[in-house]
């Protein structure tokens, strides 16, 4: 569609150029001349239009609704026309004029391509031609090419086919050549005949040793059986030449049994080839098999019978087991090196030559993962001891059905012992740890472990020491100290726990295999002592010193403090030093026993061994604990009787009201004896108790507590007194001045008699050995005691 003004020739393509033709629609478009102001009015607009149209050229896409809304702007319908159609000019105008100033090139590109269709046909016409001719050539490539991959495919089979029937033919005469050499070594007698191997280069088998011939067959048994029959295609002789290997395999296994039979009977240079053999064609589980049948079996069988038990006690079995390590070690030696022996075993030096090496790492290599019978290079350690002497002994010490009965606990300790010992040593034949650990998981080590009854054996041992322990605590505590030893035990039961404890860890009552519950039984026993100590013997006591309190002066106080009453308790409070003596002779013999404790449970620096050490020390410090807390128990007993002497001092008041005595100049005589029992008690009890500072402390303590019981009744009594005083002063009305004077002085006389009494009393402290001036309830005794201003005038 062409836009008005603009006039393009009806009939020619080509037309010169010409001056624009547009000036004729112009004039139609332009409208009458405007005023001054619609002039103003009109460039405003226009210059808005200007920018509205290039902010729609500037969009993707034109919204008529969106153009309306933003150039209304409050204009009506009729005038928002009248708008557009002016704009509508405007823009005709400015196309008219562009198209005008390019005419002159547009007519010049019309003109230029004029012909072009006729000259691309031209050209289509060969492009098209050479586009058939490649094709064909194409087709004709691919059929030559598919012939000659056809061709080189039945090739290539023709040559698998050749090479799989040279391998069968070099198969079947190896087969044939190992046939015939086996066949040599049934007729030794036979001249042999030199053959030359695949492998070496025509070396003379004339006069070799047996132990190596085999060896050689071997090595070439196993490359048949794990790499060429696996290459060689399926078909007829296939199949012969596994049933031929087969047997071959078996000859060769049966040979070789019987020359390692007779190499163990009669060891020489031939037994590590043999070893070498059995581990190249992968059957080290038969040679171990082997050594069980023929070297080990007749040994126990011999040896380790019900017979030569004894009758009774099982007294042979420590000789049963001495003779079958003797004999099985002179058996073994050629394969297994004895204790201290600085020969290395011959099992353990069994290596395959460089060649042999490379060729089985090769046949491992390739193809799939070889079955279990298949040989590792290195050969796998031969276990003898696990695999062929551990389970026929442990078969037959299982048949020893005496050895495992409990009901004698020193015969089954006894018996076990040995035997645990015995396997030990077998243990110490082992080549490795990884064997050690082996033969003590595997079924032979649990069958044996089961057939023991240790709870039952740990059931009786602990039913007769807790027993025992138990009837002693029930008991009546019996000292049992003589005036010639010292050092022995007071209480019975604190010996016999000693001796109990060391008993748990000797070796004819401790078991390995019951460590755990030995371990529970040796705290249980320190906890029963401690329950003992504080439970009975201490209440016992108590309970003695209060009787002896409450009559000290009759002929049954002293049987009771002298232990010579035919009934009733023997200990008092003056025992209890002692006491305190035997549990901590028991803490150090407990200590003692803490290195045999930790080797019998093998503590290491695990976990486990933390725990035990925990445990250990937390029972240790728990029978520690019981001295302090008989010395409790002392310092507040003799509080108490201390504390009963000091209701002496009621009796000032009464002394000293109305009676007209003279002031006091001395200390009440009864002072003296508030200290008395624990003056008594340290003198003699505590007299030999260690340490000193457990001494003094147990003075501190009760002098501590007697002050404290001091200064609470002088208080109370200079309280009550001075209330009395007051009550007096309000109920006399009228008195003479001498009774006024009698009254104060009866006051001072009693608070000066306390002042005395006070001072007194901190002498009786220093005496008993301790310093009144560290003391801050004697110090608080003095404050209450000391007369004040009032008191002293009156």
């Amino acid at each position: 569609v062409e836009p008005e003004g603009v006039k393009t020739p009806p009939e020619h393509q080509e037309l010169p150029p010409g001056p624009p033709l547009a000036e004729s629609n112009t004039k139609e478009t332009t409208p009458a001349e405007p005023t001054a102001s619609s002039e103003e009015e009109a460039e405003v607009q226009l210059e808005e239009l200007r920018q509205l149209k290039q902010a729609l050229l500037d969009r993707a896409e034109f919204d008529p609704a969106e153009f309306v809304a933003s150039t209304q702007r409050g204009m009506q319908m009729k005038e928002l026309q009248a708008y557009l159609q002016t704009n509508y000019a405007i823009m005709q105008e400015e196309l008219v004029e562009a198209i005008n100033a390019n005419y002159s090139e547009f007519i010049s590109l019309s003109s230029g391509l004029v012909g072009v269709d006729t000259l691309i046909q031209t050209v289509r016409a060969p492009v098209e031609a050479l586009c058939t001719e490649a094709a064909l050539t194409r087709d004709a490539i691919d059929e030559h090419r598919a012939a000659l991959a056809s061709t080189l495919a039945e090739r290539d089979d023709l040559l698998v086919r050749r090479e799989q029937l040279y391998s069968l033919q070099e198969c079947a005469q190896t087969v044939a050549q190992l046939e015939a050499l086996l066949a040599e070594q049934e007729s030794p007698n036979t001249a042999k005949q030199p053959w030359a191997w695949s492998k070496l280069d025509s070396s003379s088998w004339a006069g070799i040793e047996p132990s190596l011939a085999l060896e050689r067959i071997g090595i070439t048994y196993t490359r048949l059986e794990h790499r060429t029959l696996p290459q060689l295609a399926d078909c007829p002789l296939k199949e012969d030449l596994v049933r031929r290997i087969e047997r071959v395999g078996a000859s060769l296994r049966t040979k070789l049994d019987g020359l390692f039979v007779q190499q163990l009977r009669h060891p020489d240079h031939g037994l590590a080839p043999c070893l070498r053999t059995y581990a190249i064609i992968g059957q080290v589980a038969r040679c171990e098999s082997v050594v069980r049948e023929h070297l080990v079996k007749p040994i126990v069988t011999k040896n380790l019978t019900p017979s030569l038990l004894g009758k009774t006690k099982c007294d042979g079995l420590s000789k049963i087991y001495d003779t079958v390590f003797t004999e099985l070690v002179v058996q073994m030696k050629p394969i297994l090196s004895t204790a201290g022996s600085s020969s290395a075993p011959v099992a353990a030096s069994i290596f395959l030559d460089p060649i042999d090496a490379e060729f089985l790492a090769d046949t491992i290599q390739d193809g799939a993962p070889p079955p279990e019978s298949a040989p590792q290079v290195a050969t796998r350690a031969f276990c003898f001891v696990k695999n062929s002497a551990w389970p026929e002994i442990s078969a037959a010490i299982q048949n020893l059905k005496a050895i495992f009965a409990p009901g004698i606990p020193e015969d089954f300790h006894t018996n076990f012992s040995l035997t645990i010992g015995f396997v030990a040593r077998l243990e110490a034949l082992c080549q490795s740890r990884q064997e050690v650990e082996a033969m003590r998981g595997g079924a032979c080590a649990r069958g044996l472990m089961q057939l023991w009854n240790l709870d039952i054996y740990f059931q009786l041992r602990q039913r007769g020491l807790v027993a025992s322990t138990v009837e002693e605590m029930s008991r009546a505590p019996q000292p049992t100290r003589s005036s010639v030893d010292q050092q022995a035990p007071f209480l019975p039961a604190t010996l016999l726990l000693c001796q109990h404890l060391t008993h748990i860890w000797s070796d004819k009552i401790f078991l390995h295999a019951l460590s755990a519950k030995f371990y529970q039984l040796h705290l249980q026993l320190l906890h029963m002592y401690s329950e003992y100590i504080l439970q009975k013997v201490v209440e016992l006591a108590m309970s003695t010193t209060s009787k002896l309190d409450a009559s000290p002066t009759s002929a049954a106080a002293a049987g009771l403090t002298h232990g010579a009453a035919a009934e009733g308790p023997s200990l008092s409070m003056n025992d209890l030093p002692l006491v305190m003596g035997d549990v901590s002779k028991l803490a150090v013999h407990v200590r003692k026993l803490q290195d045999r404790v930790y080797l019998c449970l093998q503590v290491g620096e695990d976990a486990a061994g933390r725990l035990v050490a925990d445990s250990f020390n937390k029972a240790l410090d728990d029978l520690s604990s019981i001295v302090p807390r008989l010395c409790t128990r002392i310092s507040e007993r003799l509080s108490e009787a201390c504390s009963d002497k000091i209701q002496a001092i009621r009796g000032i008041t009464t002394f000293f009201r109305m009676t007209n005595k003279a002031a006091p100049s001395k200390p009440s005589p009864f002072v003296a004896n508030f200290l008395g029992p624990l003056r008594s008690f340290v003198n003699g009890a505590m007299s030999t108790v260690e340490p000193a500072s457990m001494v003094h402390q147990l003075k501190q303590e009760v002098v501590v507590k007697v002050c404290e019981t001091y200064s609470s009744q002088a208080g109370e009594l200079l309280e009550t007194l001075k209330k009395s005083e007051d009550t007096l002063r309000r109920m006399r009305k009228v008195g003479s001045q001498s009774s006024t004077q009698n009254e104060t002085t009866d006051m001072f006389k009693i608070c000066l008699q306390l002042k005395l009494d006070s001072e007194e009393f901190g002498k009786q402290i220093k005496l008993v050995g301790v310093d009144p001036t560290t003391v801050e309830e004697y110090q608080r005794l003095v404050r209450v005691t000391a007369m004040d201003q009032e008191t002293q005038q009156g």
